[in-house]
């Protein structure tokens, strides 16, 4: 399977666009909050989900150093690193 290089996410194919890469209201996982409420996503995956949305837009909605280096770390754990930009 292919994997994004910027998030580490999934590609359906080679050479698809990711499914992060979008305006955050389009982002997948991100504003269903009550998927969390009702336990059919955990913290964690909210928190990869943002993680991934944050790498590709770093400049967006409060992308401070501390918020874009908090998304690299969370990405590592997930064993992906994100390349330098």
């Amino acid at each position: 399977m292919t994997h994004c290089p910027t998030c580490g996410a999934p590609l359906g194919a080679a050479g698809a666009s990711c499914d992060y890469a979008v305006p955050l209201d389009r982002a997948p996982g991100i504003g269903k909050v009550g998927r969390l409420a009702t336990g059919l996503q955990t913290h964690a995956e909210h928190e990869v989900h943002i993680a991934r949305w944050r790498v590709h837009h770093p400049d967006e909605r409060g992308g401070t150093p501390q918020v874009n280096a908090w998304a690299r770390e969370r990405l590592a754990l997930e064993g992906h690193v994100v390349p330098p930009t």
